[in-house]
């Protein structure tokens, strides 16, 4: 009688997983659909207005950052205050040329352009630059060889 207890109960388990995972496709599908038709939108506003969807992602990147974080750190700490301090200039260049009637995009792409550093070359830019012209080199050797070589097939 136990097993046939067990064997009811694992069937009727069997079953309600069944239906969850129906229902779960379901909704999949669902939003499967609902993104596909907003993915030709979104793209659209994306190469229409790169800069501005650039700046949104990052604000709301921040948000979730600053929610996600708020639990585990007080709002005075280091950290924030000196982003603040780090982010102050560029905030002030932004609002200014606003003020002078330039467009929100144009004025976050030029405070950016004005107030932040250009990022240092990369290891791998450095050495590139290092191995170029023995490359170069090597290259311009190589092809004097094979001329070479073609010329003196052509006296033989």
């Amino acid at each position: 009688m136990a097993e046939q207890k067990n064997k009811l109960s694992s069937e009727h388990l069997q079953q309600a997983l069944k239906e969850k995972a129906n229902r779960i496709e379901g909704h999949a599908g669902a939003l499967r659909r609902e993104l596909t038709q907003i993915a030709p939108t979104l793209r659209g506003v994306i190469t229409e207005r790169p800069i501005t969807s650039a700046c949104t992602a990052l604000g709301a990147g921040v948000g979730i950052g600053i929610i996600l974080a708020s639990g585990r750190r007080s709002s005075n700490s280091y950290d924030s205050e000196l982003l603040d301090a780090a982010l102050a200039p560029v905030v002030a260049a932004v609002r200014e040329r606003v003020d002078q009637g330039n467009s929100p995009e144009d004025a976050i792409r030029s405070a950016l352009r004005s107030q932040v550093s250009p990022p240092r070359e990369g290891a791998l830019v450095q050495l590139v630059r290092l191995l170029m012209p023995a490359v170069v080199e090597i290259g311009l050797n190589a092809l004097n060889n094979s001329r070479g070589d073609r010329a003196a097939e052509q006296d033989d």
